[in-house]
C-alpha cells in the first residue's frame, strides 16, 4: 500500500516598495527625514517628495550595479 503525502506549496509574493535615489549633497526634508550624499534606499511612497529637489535623482539598477562593481 502506497502512502499518500500532501505537499503544501506556498507562493511567495514579492513586494518591492523601495527604490534607490542618488543625492548630490546631504538634504533634510521636514516630516520625512534626511538623506546623505550618495546612494540611498527609500520607500516609493516618499519618492515624489525627494525628487522635488534638484540635487536628487532616481537611479536605475544598471547604474547602481556599475557603481558598485567599480568600487570593489
Amino acid at each position: 500500500m502506497a502512502s499518500t503525502t500532501k505537499k503544501v506549496v506556498s507562493k511567495a509574493v514579492e513586494v518591492n516598495d523601495q527604490t534607490v535615489i542618488f543625492s548630490e549633497k546631504n538634504l533634510y526634508f521636514d516630516g520625512y527625514g534626511h538623506i546623505d550624499q550618495g546612494f540611498s534606499v527609500i520607500d516609493k511612497v516618499n519618492l515624489d517628495i525627494y525628487l522635488q529637489s534638484k540635487f536628487v535623482r532616481e537611479v536605475s539598477a544598471v547604474e547602481l550595479a556599475k557603481y558598485y562593481s567599480k568600487n570593489k
